[in-house]
């Protein structure tokens, strides 16, 4: 993960430079409802307050506060079609989400609950959909209930295509 910095000055978290406008709309919509260095509660974010170009991005993960586990509460068709399954209402824990490894973003997840921090990711991916895709960005942040615990995360997602092979050409000599 790069590391997304808080300015105590300036009481506002400081992203790396995101490419991907989805993930960067996610990230400047949070980050104005942050307050002070903490997430925002859950009950203020809703995912219609972004833009419409985000939507398919769109990662929503509810902390079950019982069980500590994650579920899928919503996922953007782009990353349905990514990842070719619908995992809405599933476990995290439970479930091998096509493209990741569940360990991994079980510990990503793990690391936001306990530290309240938003997590931002640009590189290669932990897979390879053949033909598709080897570098992601994305970013995930907090969202708190109202005691200030982390009860979700909010996530943008983007693959970065593999560029296609040269096409040859059949020349007549």
């Amino acid at each position: 993960m790069n590391d997304v910095l808080f300015d105590s000055a300036t009481k506002r978290f400081l992203w790396p430079e995101i490419g991907s406008e989805s993930v960067r709309a996610l990230a400047t919509h949070w980050s104005t409802l942050a307050r002070d260095g903490v997430a925002p509660a859950r009950a203020r974010f809703t995912p219609l307050d972004l833009p419409a170009r985000v939507w398919k991005n769109l990662l929503l993960l509810e902390l079950c506060p019982q069980s500590r586990e994650f579920v899928v509460r919503v996922q953007g068709t782009y990353l349905v079609e990514a990842t070719g399954a619908d995992l809405t209402g599933k476990r995290v824990n439970e479930t091998e989400i096509p493209g990741s490894t569940r360990r991994a973003l079980y510990g990503l997840l793990q690391r936001i609950a306990e530290t309240g921090a938003p997590q931002y990711y640009k590189g290669d991916t932990l897979f390879r959909v053949p033909d598709w895709t080897r570098h992601v960005e994305q970013v995930m942040c907090p969202l708190t209930d109202t005691d200030g615990h982390v009860a979700a995360v909010i996530g943008a997602v983007e693959f970065a295509p593999v560029p296609s092979p040269p096409k040859l050409i059949d020349a007549d000599v």
